[in-house]
């Protein structure tokens, strides 16, 4: 069973990520939080498989992907945002 960690500041997309990847993934475990201090203490007893993360988040919160990264190395993230731009693309493939 993988368990899934939405992290975006942005409810209504938070929120339609999760009921699509509900609908689509009935068995999934889906924690979801607002910014990268909730995240942090989310993870203390949430250990995701896979983080779904706005990157424009993760810059403004001091590399939170990083962090992350650190605390789950296992973790698939999933890295999204409404901006195309070289530096997002870059930060995503690094």
């Amino acid at each position: 069973m993988n368990r899934i960690l939405i992290i975006e500041n942005n409810a209504i997309f938070r929120n339609t990520l999760k009921k699509f990847l509900q609908a689509q993934f009935p068995t999934i475990v889906l924690e979801e939080v607002q910014n990268g201090e909730e995240a942090l203490q989310k993870v203390k007893y949430f250990c995701p498989d896979i983080i779904f993360m706005d990157i424009k988040l993760s810059a403004e919160e001091a590399a939170m992907d990083k962090k992350m990264k650190n605390l789950f190395p296992k973790a698939t993230f999933v890295f999204f945002t409404d901006y195309d731009s070289k530096e997002y693309r870059g930060a995503a493939k690094e």
